[in-house]
């Protein structure tokens, strides 16, 4: 799985849906540090945070992992 091309893809969602990462943060009860840095591609991201990052996008894992 390439981690950056799924960071990107968040990224895009988020834009698309004018949240911040701040207010990605806060919706997914992740720290924005580990936000950007799934976003860039500097992190690999645990199931469980895709998992709150989509739902907090309302998206199922199933519709973003489609797109990926």
């Amino acid at each position: 799985m390439n981690y950056e091309q799924l960071g990107k893809l968040i990224k895009t969602k988020r834009e698309t849906q004018n949240i911040s990462q701040k207010e990605l943060a806060l919706r997914s009860e992740l720290s924005m540090k580990t936000i950007s840095r799934i976003e860039n591609g500097l992190k690999d991201p645990k199931l469980s945070s895709v998992f709150l990052i989509a739902k907090a996008l309302n998206l199922s894992l199933a519709q973003l992992f489609k797109e990926f």
